[in-house]
């Protein structure tokens, strides 16, 4: 079972240039894991800890903060 049902939420974060995994990737694993966040990076790859870097911590302080709440 890959998304059993657990008590803690999930974002994912994807690149719209991602070439090793299409959107349709990232769009499936959202459906299948209820609950979850799914956040676009325009202009971003595969390496979005690289390409990105300002944005990525942008995006998890905001999804910490929320768990906070």
């Amino acid at each position: 079972m890959c998304c059993r049902r657990s008590t803690f939420q999930r974002s994912l974060l994807y690149g719209d240039r991602d070439v090793r995994a299409s959107l349709d990737v990232a769009e499936a694993l959202h459906t299948a894991i209820p609950e979850s966040s799914l956040v676009i990076l325009p202009g971003v790859g595969h390496m979005i800890n690289i390409q990105a870097a300002d944005q990525l911590n942008h995006e998890m302080r905001q999804f910490l903060r929320a768990a906070q709440d």
